[in-house]
């Protein structure tokens, strides 16, 4: 997950460096080189699909992975536009779609309070916009 291939959709850092979704670009066979460059230096990350009526869709494997979710859900994005702008009462209930990053990269730092009969670890950490505290202690506490 921490290297592209080709078909995968990556979005790059912001200047904040955090993850700017509305900055994607598919990795093709011209620019797949460049595009892990920058995922191992922390400036783009690969993304998954959050469908809705608007998402884009992958293409390669990953994009193969994407649509056979489709068929087994027998989902179209179709699915996800209910009525239309015309109709807000019902259209509100839309899920237009997005990309999300799927690798979270952290840097926690830890502290030991106490002494060695009681103790507790302080772990202290920043996450980006949209993304679950819980995500992190779950991998820690494995």
């Amino acid at each position: 997950m921490n290297e592209a291939i080709i078909g995968d959709i990556v979005c790059y850092q912001t200047k904040e460096k955090t993850p700017k979704i509305s900055s994607i670009e598919k990795v093709t066979i011209d620019n797949i080189d460049g595009i892990n460059n920058l995922i191992k230096k922390k400036r783009a990350y690969i993304t998954a699909p959050l469908i809705g009526y608007d998402t884009i869709i992958a293409s390669g494997i990953p994009g193969e992975i994407e649509k056979t979710i489709f068929k087994k859900t027998k989902l179209n994005i179709s699915d996800f536009n209910f009525g239309n702008e015309k109709n807000k009462n019902i259209h509100k209930f839309s899920s237009r779609g997005t990309r999300k990053e799927i690798l979270l990269v952290v840097e926690p730092t830890f502290s030991i309070v106490g002494d060695d009969d009681n103790f507790f670890v302080n772990m202290k950490f920043e996450l980006p916009k949209g993304s679950y505290a819980t995500t992190i202690l779950r991998e820690y506490i494995k």
